[in-house]
């Protein structure tokens, strides 16, 4: 926090890791200067399953071309058991959720962004801040939310480096 005082005052992301159903290694860290959606579901959950065409639609749009600012991830963070893998694989394939997707078995990226609701959403700034949390669905409102809130931050441009401390 001496290093950048922001962190004092704003609510970071969490450094979190997840490896996703592909095997691909992703850590938020390495997600600095790109807008992330964080999209917390499951399969056992009725208004996560309404919203995954709407995301997907949200997903094709954003990571369109953005121009010399940030660009867009999302992440998908299944709350299905490990013994559910497969069908959650299947789900994901079928409606053709081309963002990563990371099962979620053991809940640590639950715990780490405090989750006890689903569906969720997190969208993290470029700068690696949490700009916006959505609980629930509803295809007009939320996803109109979010989508607002992905173009306003990919228009604000590139990250602000930090404040170096002084010697």
């Amino acid at each position: 926090m001496i290093a950048n005082p922001r962190r004092a005052r704003v609510p970071y992301a969490p450094d979190l890791s997840l490896t996703t159903l592909a095997g691909e290694f992703i850590n938020l860290e390495e997600l600095h200067g790109k807008v992330v959606l964080l999209d917390f579901w499951g399969t056992w959950c009725p208004p996560c399953l309404v919203a995954t065409p709407s995301l997907v639609d949200l997903y094709k749009r954003h990571t369109k071309g953005t121009g010399d600012g940030p660009q867009f991830e999302m992440i998908g963070v299944s709350s299905d058991p490990k013994a559910e893998e497969d069908k959650v694989r299947t789900y994901v394939e079928k409606n053709k959720m081309a963002w990563p997707q990371h099962l979620d078995a053991t809940r640590q990226a639950q715990r780490a962004f405090s989750i006890n609701s689903y569906p969720t959403y997190i969208i993290v700034d470029a700068e690696g801040v949490v700009r916006e949390r959505v609980t629930g669905w509803n295809d007009r409102e939320t996803k109109g939310r979010l989508d607002s809130m992905i173009k306003k931050l990919l228009k604000e441009g590139p990250p602000i480096a930090p404040i170096p401390a002084k010697p």
